[in-house]
């Protein structure tokens, strides 16, 4: 058997959620008069319950990466789709109620459970619960890798051409495959301590500065978002040095 909700991603998600590699919410469509809510109701007590598990397993959906989510098909961390003893096992509800629900939510067109083996090969998918932490750099916890990183509030981040970039239209493709060199957290941080550019920055400060804003304020602690951050530190006038390191302005 496979589950699949049928219009995930043009029901449930939006030109941004569909970039995100995982989600830790959904969209809903709101309103209770659609026709497959209504017929739902008219089961009672069962209604009401597949209602339940739909919700439940959008939940699930959401917790996939964006390449099984995709197709709308519920599948396990090696690719499987899900079987009902999949989803009883992550939603904690009876069997039984899983059946009879499955049966009601294909009825209204909700869902497809098929029982035939797939035609096509089923996304690698990388379960992960709702709840946790983004893929983070193993040797320093205090930055998160992965897609729209850098989003938030007065960030001033999005698409556009870079200066220096040649237009996409002008590039030539390269026979050959550049290799990029990922740096460690503490081997970035320490780049970024040794740039000229970046000499009247205290790097490990603002860092430490930047790791307590996003915390207060739930966001994720990306590269991209600290370069943003130190490059808006300024630099001190010249002439003028900070009290407590040397001569500061007698006259005041």
């Amino acid at each position: 058997m496979s589950i699949t909700i049928n219009k995930w991603s043009q029901t449930f998600e939006n030109a941004d959620t569909r970039k995100r590699q995982r989600l830790g919410w959904f969209l809903a469509p709101s309103g209770c008069d659609s026709r497959g809510y209504r017929l739902l109701m008219r089961e009672g007590a069962d209604g009401a319950a597949a209602l339940g598990v739909f919700t439940a397993l959008c939940q699930i959906m959401a917790t996939l990466p964006k390449s099984a989510r995709q197709s709308g098909i519920l599948c396990n961390s090696d690719g499987s789709g899900m079987q009902v003893a999949d989803v009883r096992e992550i939603t904690r509800m009876e069997q039984s109620v899983l059946e009879r629900s499955l049966q009601l939510l294909e009825m209204v067109g909700w869902l497809n459970a098929a029982t035939e083996p797939l035609t096509q090969d089923l996304p690698v998918a990388c379960q992960s619960s709702a709840s946790s932490v983004p893929v983070a750099c193993q040797s320093h916890p205090a930055f998160v890798k992965g897609e729209g990183e850098g989003e938030g509030e007065g960030e001033g981040e999005g698409e556009g051409s870079s200066i220096g970039i040649e237009p996409a239209g002008n590039r030539q493709k390269s026979k050959f495959k550049v290799k990029r060199t990922v740096l460690t957290d503490a081997e970035f941080l320490a780049e970024l301590s040794t740039d000229p550019t970046y000499a009247h920055v205290d790097v490990a400060t603002e860092h430490g500065k930047m790791l307590r804003w996003c915390e207060q304020r739930r966001q994720q602690p990306t590269r991209r978002r600290f370069v943003n951050w130190i490059n808006r530190v300024e630099k001190p006038m010249a002439g003028v040095q900070v009290e407590g390191k040397g001569e500061f302005n007698d006259r005041w």
